[in-house]
């Protein structure tokens, strides 16, 4: 048996929901027997998701590390207040799960919207419902489709949104009930990094450090070398065809081709809990979080850049407005930074705001 690590997360009832409030248990992690198929991995440099749209060229950016400021703008606000929800970049668009967590709260009987932000227009539509609760999911795409991954309450949901279509094409189950994983595509294959379950015999929660992974062409799951640590709250980014995932002072490192795991030790001091990345060129930017999991652990209003070839990890001197955190979205477009929702570091309350960073 494993000590899983305690959260007491002190809740409030503005924009919190009830799983903001873990119990201590003792459990040991069990991983439900699948059908292991081949695990497919080809002798070569896999093709890896990309969050700059096909029709973008990408400038190159050459950031003052001596001296590293950035400028924020607000956009047009999101139609409602949300966090932990899924959202993906297409076309030059940010299609946006909103309302998952508690879509009641905002009235219409809905388990929540989804919502699309035009970059370049600055505008937000309303184009579809979403049809089961998936609070607190995960998201990533392929093509034109959104799989949003996960639910509280430790469901196996997962849903497809067809972009093209604007439908919803089918349902999937996971393998391992979960929520708050963190989810990448990688080769035409979805990766499932760690997460919140259900502990042994319905008692209490655990950690997970498995990788779930779903083939799409073939409707196949398999399960990938497991992480070397549980992750509370796990994060991701792709980078040199790699997957970085981190929580609170730890940096992993996952090579898909051999399936193996390392631990990135620069970062490892500096990595915070409920904080997004993304890259950006060659830069690795990781924007806001916390330095603890609790109600008093107030959110970081920096946003830090990592040079891997020169390995230099570097604060900004500007700040945001706000430090944020649980689960907001961060994208890039055209070298400028978009963050989307979240909540605020003060009270907790959930937040509808846009923010352009620009370098």
């Amino acid at each position: 048996m494993k000590k899983i690590l305690l959260i007491l997360m002190i809740t409030l009832f503005i924009g919190c929901s009830k799983d903001d409030v873990l119990k201590e248990t003792e459990v040991e992690t069990q991983i439900p027997e699948i059908e292991i198929q081949d695990p497919e991995v080809e002798p070569q440099t896999p093709e890896v998701e990309s969050q700059i749209p096909t029709d973008v060229t990408q400038e190159i950016l050459n950031i003052n590390e001596e001296e590293f400021r950035f400028t924020s703008k607000a956009k047009k606000n999101m139609p409602f207040p949300s966090y932990d929800f899924g959202a993906e970049l297409y076309n030059g668009k940010i299609y946006a799960f909103l309302g998952t967590e508690d879509y009641y709260f905002y009235k219409n009987n809905s388990y929540g919207k989804v919502c699309v932000y035009d970059i370049e227009q600055d505008t937000w539509k309303t184009v579809n419902n979403i049809p089961q609760y998936q609070a607190h999911a995960s998201s990533t795409i392929i093509d034109d489709k959104i799989y949003l991954v996960g639910a509280y309450g430790f469901k196996k949901t997962i849903q497809v949104y067809n972009i093209t279509k604007n439908v919803w094409e089918q349902s999937l189950t996971l393998p391992i009930g979960s929520y708050w994983s963190t989810v990448e595509t990688i080769n035409g294959k979805i990766y499932i990094f760690g997460g919140y379950a259900e502990g042994v015999n319905g008692l209490g929660i655990q950690f997970l450090s498995t990788v779930q992974i779903y083939n799409p062409k073939t409707n196949q799951w398999t399960y990938g070398t497991e992480m070397p640590e549980k992750i509370q709250t796990p994060n991701s980014l792709i980078y040199n065809n790699e997957v970085y995932v981190w929580d609170l002072n730890l940096m992993l490192k996952y090579n898909p081709v051999n399936e193996s795991w390392t631990y990135v030790d620069k970062l490892q001091s500096y990595s915070k809990a409920s904080q997004e990345g993304i890259v950006l060129n060659d830069y690795l930017l990781f924007i806001s979080g916390q330095n603890g999991h609790s109600f008093n652990d107030k959110a970081s209003k920096k946003i830090y850049l990592y040079n891997p070839k020169k390995n230099n990890y570097i604060e900004s001197i500007s700040s945001l407005t706000t430090g944020r955190h649980y689960n907001y979205n961060v994208f890039q477009y055209k070298n400028k930074i978009y963050i989307l929702g979240g909540r605020e570091d003060q009270q907790w309350n959930a937040m509808d705001d846009v923010v352009e960073i620009t370098f």
